[in-house]
């Protein structure tokens, strides 16, 4: 149906953006008091569920960060379920952001979820609360996770896919592969050894 695959367009572009505005004001530390360095960067997110729309990872704190947007077409009851898997993403993330739209059904619900936070989230568990202006795309950090001791993760699983190869070409990165498949690096640090050959040699 073309009116589902509009629907889940906006919601993928939207989230990006707000992913993309929120990674802005980390970086150019405009947001008070943040648990989040401004080194933190974009990361793929996990494929298998609970997946998050969107993942960051900050290696100064070695924290994971899940996302879950909800588009401004959301419901009342969609945007109730988002707390829900913003709550399950802390199986695999240090803290977890819900991003909502500031209005849904004619009804603020952005205020109505503030005030929850505010009362039963804020200090107990590690998720944050944001808003955003579908119109303008303009973030608000309503509930940020504060004073609370969050796990420390390990980047595995959360590399900038992105742009691991950014500088290479596909038979180069066979030719890195074949090499480490081969039983000449019989030393202590194999790893280094292929490294060395396949950049020297």
């Amino acid at each position: 149906d073309q009116e589902i695959v509009k629907l889940s367009q906006i919601h993928d572009q939207h989230s990006s953006n707000c992913q993309r505005e929120l990674l802005k004001l980390w970086k150019n530390e405009e947001v008070p008091n943040s648990p989040i360095s401004k080194d933190v960067y974009l990361t793929s997110s996990y494929s298998n569920w609970p997946s998050p729309d969107g993942a960051m990872y900050d290696p100064t704190n070695k924290y994971s960060i899940g996302f879950e947007f909800k588009p401004f077409t959301e419901s009342k009851r969609g945007i109730q379920t988002g707390l829900g898997q913003s709550l399950t993403y802390l199986d695999k993330f240090s803290l977890s952001y819900l991003i909502i739209p500031t209005v849904v059904e004619d009804f603020q619900i952005s205020n109505y979820l503030k005030n929850i936070f505010e009362k039963k989230i804020k200090g107990k568990v590690p998720i944050g609360l944001i808003s955003y202006n579908y119109e303008s795309m303009d973030l608000n950090v309503l509930v940020d996770i504060l004073d609370l001791p969050l796990e420390t993760k390990t980047e595995r699983g959360y590399g900038r896919y992105w742009a691991k190869f950014i500088d290479t070409n596909p038979h180069i990165v066979y030719l890195a592969l074949e090499l480490s498949a081969t039983n000449e690096f019989d030393v202590d640090n194999r790893k280094e050894a292929v490294w060395r050959t396949f950049f020297d040699k």
